[in-house]
């Protein structure tokens, strides 16, 4: 089942300036869910249940909830919130028309994948359906000793095939360098010169790294936090990552959400699995516009990581890139962004226009289509930030995200009604 979080819900962990806010958000997201909230009533009438709380829940529309407690064992499950107001949810159940008992609470609920090793603010994930996903993520969230606690926070990630213990990534992996087995990993250097990582995913900077260049030494905020948005299923997720202070000017905030993410892609026979993140394998007073090497910054953009050929043999690329399509006959890269500019039509009907996002290796072999996002061929100024539609029996959720130094939009598939 697809589901999405968000910051802004009730007890959802936050993107503080500290090491391992990431993996607490991940955590949340992937494996525990979060915001717990007392149910004051739950009253059943034609397969619809309302749920009622005591205050304002927080929760959104089409986001999925665990229900527990309930004396009716059928009423205790997961629900997507098809309706709600500030202090009830409604969602479709199976059960007879009552007014449930019992000590009744409601949360977010996670992704249901596992997380296989854990260390000291390090953490490897497995996917819920390891059939269509195999392998394993390793996030290392933790302050290397190299690199200084007032810089900028990010996680090393990367993809493993294998996996043991939380240190091990002897495997087969990406992004791998064979001449600096450790180069992902371990930090070299010292002092304003030092490097440390190489795929990265942010979580806080510089409040100007929306609007100017920056680098790792450059100090994020100290009393407001990011914001960040997670949108996943069994095999696959994103990571909507807005690592600059929340009070910023709006613009800045989106120029500064890059898309991160991590699974494998929807393809006949083998799903190529791959990883979207920051390449950054530099000094951290090595300065640079952080939308210019934003994984899915616009279409052509060669930064997507894949760990195998379409196949299934391991084989690194680096250098992947999507393909949107686009509504005009202008193939410049320049302009193959996706809710924005000449990504969009002209004078289209009313409706809200997407299509899938395919994925190339950087040979040019097909590598499937990227699970659960689309691009966007309106404009994303028609649509407030995360707002929600339905299609077809569908549920979708727009996100506004940075397509080069540009406001964008993509689309998140949120599964069936």
């Amino acid at each position: 089942m697809n589901k999405w979080f968000s910051f802004s819900n009730f007890g959802a962990p936050q993107f503080t300036n500290s090491f391992g806010a990431l993996i607490n958000v991940l955590d949340a997201c992937l494996v525990d869910g979060y915001g717990n909230q007392d149910v004051t009533s739950i009253e059943v009438a034609d397969g619809m249940a309302i749920a009622k709380f005591e205050n304002s829940h927080l929760l959104k529309q089409f986001q999925v909830v665990e229900i527990s407690g309930a004396a009716d064992s059928s009423l205790n499950g997961e629900y997507r919130i098809l309706g709600l107001t500030a202090d009830t949810i409604e969602f479709s159940v199976n059960a007879a028309d009552q007014i449930a008992t019992g000590s009744i609470s409601c949360k977010v609920a996670s992704l249901g994948w596992t997380k296989v090793f854990s260390g000291d603010q390090k953490a490897v994930y497995r996917a819920k359906d390891i059939a269509a996903n195999p392998y394993y993520l390793r996030v290392d969230n933790s302050r290397d000793p190299v690199y200084n606690e007032n810089y900028a926070k990010f996680a090393k990630v990367g993809i493993l095939e294998g996996c043991s213990h939380i240190d091990d990534f002897s495997a087969n992996q990406v992004p791998y360098d064979v001449s600096n087995q450790n180069k992902n990993w371990v930090g070299t250097g010292s002092g304003t010169s030092a490097v440390n990582g190489w795929a990265k995913w942010y979580h806080a900077i510089s409040e100007y790294g929306g609007s100017s260049q920056i680098n790792e030494t450059s100090a994020p905020s100290s009393t407001e936090n990011g914001e960040w948005t997670i949108v996943g299923s069994d095999d696959s997720f994103y990571l909507m990552s807005m690592p600059i202070r929340n009070g910023a000017i709006e613009s800045n905030k989106i120029t500064a959400t890059y898309t991160y993410g991590f699974g494998v892609t929807e393809k006949k026979g083998f799903r190529v699995p791959f990883l979207l993140a920051h390449l950054r394998n530099v000094a951290v007073n090595s300065s640079e516009f952080f939308f210019n090497s934003n994984p899915l910054r616009y279409g052509w953009a060669q930064s997507t990581v894949t760990m195998t050929t379409n196949n299934g043999a391991y084989s690194q690329d680096l250098a992947a890139w999507p393909q949107y399509y686009l509504p005009t006959r202008n193939t410049s890269i320049t302009t193959m962004l996706s809710g924005t500019g000449a990504g969009v039509f002209a004078n289209p009907e009313p409706g809200i226009y997407f299509s899938k996002v395919m994925l190339h290796s950087n040979s040019n072999a097909y590598l499937g289509a990227f699970p659960i996002l689309y691009s966007m061929q309106t404009s994303y100024l028609n649509h407030p930030d995360n707002h929600t539609f339905t299609e077809d029996g569908e549920c979708y959720l727009i996100k506004r995200v940075a397509q080069a130094n540009s406001v964008g939009a993509f689309i998140f598939s949120l599964g069936e009604l």
